[in-house]
């Protein structure tokens, strides 16, 4: 077959992964539509005792506007008002659909604790939060000295560029996402209470895989294993870029892992059976894709590379009717065609 590596299959099985819980919309589209496509931050103001001393308020606003000024399309503006604790989210909703904003913090601090909300108004599909709060408890001295302060900076100019990375990310512009996430990743530290900090090296690992980049999307999934060692998705995708690297022995070891977790895991079955059939051994691929079709009797890829491992072996009438299974399944599958 003529069709190499990089272009046949590339990316079957790159699973957006369910590292936290599921909660997200569509934003992309919501974006677009806003005025001059701009991306709006809008930061209410901070209630508590003495603000013109502790500078809550000023000190998100100044420390987003300097981690997004590279960033044409993003904006942010101070509300120049508060939303109160006896105010909910749906105000804060509302305030920022007035204003056409995609993300609103507000909260309000006292001398014994800080809270902090970060609403998102369109969340990106894989936006993922624990929660979409923080309340953290301080000494006085914590808002004399601004430790706090940088604190809440920090933690929301780290969610705030991994919001727009996904955005970009959704939007298919690989190159916007990895900038945005590692601008987030240099943000210290990771808000954990709030997100899972394997989260933005697994979408990371995605783009550079996309792009072709497959070192360092293994650089990155080996840190997703790192934090999270039972997620059967990053193995799934470290061994892809294994596979696009031809080192075969390392992406089978990997969907293998990916197998082990997940054992109902119909495209890990697929990935490796393909790895199979680049190694020339085309009776483990037919056998892996006879196992993903049990799993998923409707996965068109699976029938297609079944389909090369049968035309391989010069079985051509297999081949052809895996080949119009994947087309009844896919009509706009151009190569089974």
């Amino acid at each position: 077959m003529s069709d190499d590596l990089s272009k046949k299959n590339r990316w079957i099985g790159i699973i957006a992964i369910p590292i936290l819980i599921a909660c997200g919309f569509a934003v992309w589209k919501y974006y677009q539509s806003l005025p001059s496509n701009k991306i709006l931050i809008l930061v209410a103001d901070f209630e508590g005792p003495d603000p013109q001393n502790y500078r809550v308020t000023e000190t998100i606003v100044e420390q987003l506007r300097g981690a997004t000024k590279e960033y044409n399309d993003v904006k942010v503006q101070a509300l120049g008002e508060p939303i109160t604790a006896q105010e909910d989210n749906d105000v804060a909703r509302a305030r920022g659909k007035d204003k056409k904003a995609s993300i609103v913090l507000w909260g309000w601090y006292e001398k014994a604790f800080v809270t902090l909300h970060f609403e998102v108004l369109q969340k990106p599909k894989n936006l993922q939060l624990y929660k979409e709060k923080q309340t953290l408890n301080l000494a006085l001295t914590q808002l004399d000295n601004f430790e706090i302060q940088a604190r809440l900076s920090d933690d929301m100019t780290y969610l705030t560029l991994l919001t727009i990375g996904l955005a970009r990310y959704k939007a298919n512009d690989y190159d916007g996402a990895i900038a945005l996430f590692t601008d987030a990743l240099n943000q210290h530290p990771v808000p954990t209470n709030m997100i899972n900090p394997g989260a933005i090296y697994f979408y990371r690992g995605f783009a550079y895989l996309t792009k072709g980049d497959f070192d360092n999307a293994i650089t990155d999934y080996n840190e997703v294993i790192k934090i999270k060692p039972d997620l059967a998705e990053a193995y799934n995708n470290h061994g892809l870029a294994y596979l696009n690297k031809k080192e075969y022995i390392s992406a089978i070891a990997d969907f293998n892992q990916a197998i082990q977790l997940k054992p109902d895991y119909a495209i890990a079955y697929v990935n490796r059976g393909l790895t199979y059939h680049y190694k020339g051994d085309q009776n483990l691929a037919i056998a892996d894709h006879n196992q993903a079709i049990k799993l998923e009797p409707n996965l068109a890829d699976a029938y297609y590379n079944r389909g090369l491992a049968y035309h391989y072996k010069g079985d051509y009438k297999s081949a052809i009717i895996d080949y119009n299974k994947a087309i009844e399944f896919k009509p706009d599958y151009a190569k089974a065609y």
